[in-house]
Formats: structure tokens, sequence, C-alpha cells
């Protein structure tokens, strides 16, 4: 290895773990979780490369892929259920999925945090969209309103598999699954740093 080649990967070291100082001071609610759940962690993909630091969530958030109607009924159960709507101000994260184009990295929220976790499902919008919902459109006669409202509260009955509790449990499952976590701001660092982020975590 090059000086040059070996200088730079020191540097990249070195970031990594002042991240990860940030990460223990501030990120003991998720850090604990993790600790709980023998080393598994919350992941998320991205399309867009995240740079070193810390993210802030919007809030508000706007369907691109999920159809409005349908955004707008789990927004409303989520709120009514869990307080806040998962649709417009929550990151959505789960088991680790490698997508192909994708960056993935592993979230620790910063403080304090609320989730939403689904043991089975690992994409909410996949299940409901593709699965049980293939699109709203006003019922043109009493056969097709019922069909819609069938189809509600077969939703209804899956969404209700949604907790917000035991997440470190569901972190040491095998299966895939999906959390939506409400925070603020959260530290997203690279899926490559995960040994890293083990052997700091466990000192």
């Amino acid at each position: 290895m090059s000086r040059l080649i070996k200088y730079i990967v020191n540097e990249k070291y070195s970031e990594i773990n002042k991240q990860l100082d940030k990460i223990l001071s501030e990120c003991k609610p998720m850090v604990e979780m993790v600790r709980k759940s023998g080393y598994n962690y919350v992941y998320r993909s991205s399309k867009s490369e995240y740079p070193l630091g810390k993210r802030k969530i919007s809030g508000e958030r706007k369907p691109r892929y999920i159809d409005k109607e349908l955004h707008e009924i789990l927004g409303g159960w989520s709120k009514e259920k869990f307080g806040w709507n998962m649709r417009e101000d929550g990151l959505f994260c789960g088991s680790l999925d490698l997508f192909p184009h994708t960056y993935n990295y592993i979230i620790f929220p910063i403080g304090t945090f609320k989730y939403a976790v689904h043991p089975d499902i690992d994409n909410l919008w996949s299940f409901f969209n593709k699965g049980l919902w293939s699109g709203y459109k006003e019922p043109r006669d009493e056969e097709e309103k019922d069909y819609y409202e069938k189809m509600e509260k077969d939703m209804k009955v899956e969404f209700d598999k949604y907790r917000d509790k035991g997440l470190h449990n569901i972190m040491k499952s095998d299966k895939d699954w999906e959390v939506i976590i409400k925070c603020k701001e959260y530290y997203p660092i690279d899926i490559s740093y995960e040994d890293i982020i083990t052997e700091r975590l466990n000192d």
C-alpha cells in the first residue's frame, strides 16, 4: 500500500471514529437498543450518497411512489394508533436489503425517538400498493364499493401488526422487517464500517 493510500485510509477511519464518538454521546437510546439486540442494526437504503454527519428529517413527506389515497389512509391510521403520522414524519428503515445502485447505511437517531415496527413486512409500500392495493379510484357501483371496503379492512388487519415496542427483539430476527422512525435528526454510517461500529459499541 502506497503512503498516499495509507494516509487516505487512516484519515477516513479517523473521521469515522470521530463520528462514532458523537454517536456514543448523542444516540444513547439506539446504542442501548443495538447492544440489547446482540449488535444488530437498523438499516436504510438510498439512491443518494450521504455525506458524513448528521441529517435532519424535514417532516411533511410527500408520496412519490405510493398512491395518494393509500398514503392518507396509512397516515391517518398511524396517527390514531401511535399519535404521529408515519407517512409524513417517519424515516423508513428496516433489515438490511441490498438493492443495486443504492447506498446502504446504519441508522442512529439522535436522542430519544419513536418508532413503529412490523415484524413480517419489509416494505410497507410494496406490500399494500402491489399486494392488497392496486390503485384507488372512485367506486362506480355498489360492487366496486364493497371491493374497496373489503380491501381496506384487510389492509387494516395487517397494519395493526405494527407496534411501538420490542424493536431490539425484532432486530435479532432472520426475517425481513420494517421500522419507521420518528426523530428530528440522525447519523447515517455506511455499512462498510459495520465491524468498526460493533467494536466501538462493544468497548
